[in-house]
């Protein structure tokens, strides 16, 4: 089966629009990466919050302190 690439992106949308408010989705909770200060990869889990379609955004909570935040930053 051929799927196009703007098909397959709104599928993957419409996966984490329905996951992110069901507890028992397999698409509410995620890995997220990122590299440490000594550039070496760090992955952890994280529960999705919020689903932007249109401004291609995710949304998770995170503790200000964590190394993740300031990973991300």
């Amino acid at each position: 089966m051929k799927i196009s690439l703007p098909k397959l992106l709104d599928q993957a949308w419409s996966l984490l629009e329905e996951g992110q408010p069901d507890g028992q989705s397999p698409f509410r909770l995620m890995s997220l990466a990122t590299v440490d200060r000594d550039g070496q990869p760090q992955a952890r889990h994280v529960v999705l919050r919020g689903v932007d379609r249109a401004g291609k955004n995710l949304e998770f909570h995170t503790d200000i302190g964590s190394s993740k935040c300031a990973e991300l930053q």
